[in-house]
C-alpha cells in the first residue's frame, strides 16, 4: 500500500479508557483495459500532474491515451495506423505536451494533448533506438536519449533540438533520465555506465556516484519537483536516494538486502511519496524513503512490472505488466492541515457561522513505541472535535488526523499509528467547532523507538 495510517481513539476521564475506534487508509487497485480484455507487452507510462491524462504504449503494438484518469481510452497514432515498438514516453504537468519515441524508429511530439503529432528529428532523418525521455512541468524543456547514441535537449517543446554531452563527444548507452519541474536540474544515466547531473539546464554536467566509483545499469530515475529528492535504480543492482539534489546518496532497501531489477521509480512533487518496482514487486514509501511497504495489485505474486508512474500528489498510481495488464491505484491521502481550517463533508455548512473554540489544547504528554505515538491533551469547551497535525518537520504540517469528540472529559488521548521506527515526529493539536477551528497548541517532538528496543521490551515483559 502507498500510505497507511491507523488511528485508535481512546477517551480518558481521569485517564480511564471509555471508547475506541480504528480508521484505515490504503491504496486500492483496479484493472484498466486500454487495448481491451487482453494481455499486452506494456512499456513505460506517462501521467499528468493531476493523474487525469495517462499515456501507455505497447512494445510492437499501439499507443493509448486516457483523458479521464484511465476510465476510458482511445488509440492515438503519431506514426499512423501501424504496430510499432513504443518505448520512451514523457508528459508535461497539464498533459498537453507529450513525447513518444519508438525503439529503433522515430520521435514524436504533440502540444495539444494528442490531437496532432509532429515528428521530431534531434538526430536527423534517421531511425534511432530511442530509450529515454523526460520533460519539465511546462513541457518546454525535453531530454531524449538514444541507446548507444547521443543525448538531446529541446527548450521549445520539441520544435528545435541541440545535443548535450555529459561525457563528451561520443555515443553512449543512455538508458534513463529525469528533470526537475523548472527544467534546470537534470539527471541522465547509462546502461553499463555512469550517472550524470546538470544543475543549469544541461549546459554543464558532473558525474554522480551513488554506488561508488563503479559502472551500473542505471535503468530508473525519479526526482521531486524542486530537484532535491532523487531516486536512482540499477538493473540487477541497488536503489539509491539523495535528499540534497545528488550531492550525497544512501541505499534504499524496499525489497530487502538484495540486488534486483529496478524497473521504474517515481517521486511525488514534494518528495515524500515514492513508488518503485523491483521488477517483480511494487513498493511504496510515504515518508521520503525512510520506510517501505509492498503493494499488490494482483495479490502476492511476482509480475513483470515494466512501467509505472504516479500523479504529482501521489493520489493516482499506474502500474503496467509486460505481457499482462495495466492497473490503476487510488491512494487517498491524509488531510494536509494548516492554520486555515478546511472542513470535510459533515463538519459544518459551506457558509460558516460556527464560533471557533477560544481555548487552545495543551498537548502535555506523549508515549512512544516503535510504530505509534500516544498523545494526551487537555480538551477545550465549545468544540465538536479535534485536529492533530504532524510530520517529520518542525512545522508539524505533513499529515493530518481530524476526528470528532464533544464529551466532557477534561483530558483526551489519541493514538497515531503507522509511523516509522527510530524516527522523530512533530505534533500539534487544535480544537474544532463545526466548520471553524481554534488556535494550535505548541509543537511537541517525540522519537519512536527502534524495533529492537520494542522487541527487547516485549521479551522483558514476558519474563516478568
Amino acid at each position: 500500500m502507498l500510505w497507511k495510517l491507523t488511528v485508535s481513539i481512546f477517551t480518558f476521564l481521569l485517564f480511564g479508557l471509555s471508547s475506541a475506534s480504528i480508521v484505515h487508509a490504503s491504496v486500492s487497485w483496479s484493472e484498466t483495459q486500454p487495448a481491451g480484455n487482453t494481455n499486452q507487452s506494456w512499456t513505460p507510462v506517462a501521467i499528468s500532474s493531476d493523474g487525469q491524462v495517462i499515456l501507455a504504449g505497447v512494445q510492437n503494438g499501439r499507443l493509448y491515451l486516457s483523458e479521464n484518469g484511465g476510465t476510458s481510452w482511445s488509440q492515438t497514432q503519431p506514426a499512423g495506423d501501424q504496430d510499432l515498438a513504443w518505448y520512451p514516453v514523457s508528459m508535461s504537468s497539464n498533459g498537453q505536451t507529450i513525447l513518444a519515441g519508438i525503439n529503433n524508429g522515430r520521435l514524436y511530439v504533440t502540444t495539444n494533448g494528442g490531437d496532432i503529432w509532429t515528428e521530431a528529428r534531434p538526430g536527423g532523418d534517421n531511425d534511432l533506438t530511442w530509450f529515454t525521455s523526460s520533460m519539465s512541468s511546462n513541457g518546454q524543456i525535453i531530454l531524449a536519449g538514444v541507446k548507444n547514441g547521443r543525448l538531446y535537449k529541446s527548450t521549445n517543446s520539441g520544435t528545435d533540438w541541440g545535443e548535450v554531452q555529459p561525457v563528451g563527444n561520443s555515443n553512449y548507452p543512455w538508458a534513463s533520465s529525469t528533470i526537475s519541474s523548472n527544467g534546470q536540474i537534470m539527471f541522465a544515466g547509462m546502461d553499463a555506465g555512469r550517472l550524470y547531473r546538470s544543475t543549469n539546464g544541461g549546459d554543464s554536467w558532473g558525474e554522480m556516484q551513488p554506488a561508488g566509483d563503479a559502472d551500473a545499469q542505471w535503468n530508473a530515475l525519479g526526482v521531486s519537483s524542486n530537484g532535491q529528492t532523487v531516486l536512482a535504480g540499477a538493473l540487477n543492482g541497488r536503489l539509491y536516494r539523495s535528499t540534497n539534489g545528488g550531492d550525497s546518496w544512501g541505499e534504499m532497501q524496499p525489497a530487502g538486502d538484495i540486488e534486483t531489477t529496478w524497473s521504474f521509480t517515481s517521486v511525488s512533487s514534494d518528495g515524500n511519496t515514492m513508488f518503485v518496482s523491483s521488477g517483480v514487486r511494487l513498493y511504496i514509501s510515504s515518508n521520503g524513503g525512510n520506510s517501505w511497504t509492498e503493494t499488490q495489485p494482483l495479490g502476492n505474486t511476482d509480475q513483470s512490472w515494466s512501467g509505472g508512474n504516479m500523479s504529482s500528489d501521489s493520489q493516482v498510481l499506474v502500474g503496467a505488466v509486460y505481457d499482462g495488464r495495466i492497473f490503476l491505484g487510488s491512494n487517498p491521502q491524509p488531510p494536509s492541515n494548516s492554520s486555515v481550517y478546511n472542513p470535510p463533508v459533515g463538519f459544518g455548512p459551506p457558509s460558516c457561522n460556527d464560533s471557533a473554540p477560544s481555548a487552545i489544547p495543551n498537548l502535555f504528554k506523549t508515549d512512544a513505541a516503535g510504530t505509534y505515538v500516544n498523545l494526551y491533551f487537555s480538551t477545550v469547551s465549545g468544540g465538536t472535535g479535534y485536529n492533530v497535525s504532524y510530520g517529520l518537520n518542525s512545522d508539524a504540517n505533513q499529515y493530518g488526523d481530524l476526528f470528532g469528540y464533544s464529551g466532557n472529559a477534561w483530558t483526551y488521548g489519541r493514538t497515531i499509528s503507522g509511523l516509522s521506527p527510530n524516527t522523530t515526529y512533530y505534533f500539534r493539536v487544535q480544537g474544532v467547532n463545526g466548520c471553524n477551528a481554534g488556535g494550535w497548541s505548541e509543537v511537541v517532538s517525540v522519537k519512536t523507538k527502534s524495533q529492537n528496543s520494542v522487541l527487547n521490551q516485549w521479551f522483558a515483559n514476558l519474563a516478568k
